[in-house]
């Protein structure tokens, strides 16, 4: 192979990579249109269950299936977390004894609020949207 032959060899491999680059980054630049999603409130416990302190775990019917939600009274008023750890998607637990969730996938830890204090989560627990109508706790889902 002579140098002609290589700077073209090079040349050519150098524009099949500029092209792959600019193809797998156009989805970036035109990202495919996602209609809005519609909230819809489903009754998740009566309004004397909710906690006066600390945390307890919910189970109410939504749309097809059953979810979890944990409702935890923090100094801010009630929030409503969604029990899904935001590294894998595994269920957190409630560690009363260590006042934090805990993540049994690879140890995540989030506090009463669903920060993250501790292991690979990259973001904070979710929380839910809700209120409280005739005397119960409504969650809300997106649909």
């Amino acid at each position: 192979m002579n140098r002609r032959q290589f700077l073209r060899l090079v040349y050519g491999a150098s524009v099949a990579l500029a092209g792959a680059q600019t193809i797998s980054a156009a989805p970036f630049f035109f990202p495919v249109y996602t209609p809005p999603r519609h909230i819809r409130y489903f009754r998740a416990a009566d309004e004397w269950d909710i906690p006066r302190r600390g945390v307890r775990m919910i189970e109410f019917s939504g749309p097809g299936r059953k979810f979890r939600a944990y409702m935890a009274r923090t100094p801010g008023g009630l929030l409503v977390l969604s029990p899904v750890c935001s590294h894998l998607g595994c269920l957190v637990a409630w560690n009363d004894a260590k006042g934090e969730f805990d993540c049994p996938c690879h140890g995540g830890r989030y506090d009463i609020s669903g920060i993250v204090i501790g292991g690979p989560p990259p973001r904070p627990l979710s929380r839910l949207p809700y209120k409280i109508e005739n005397g119960s706790l409504m969650v809300g889902l997106e649909v």
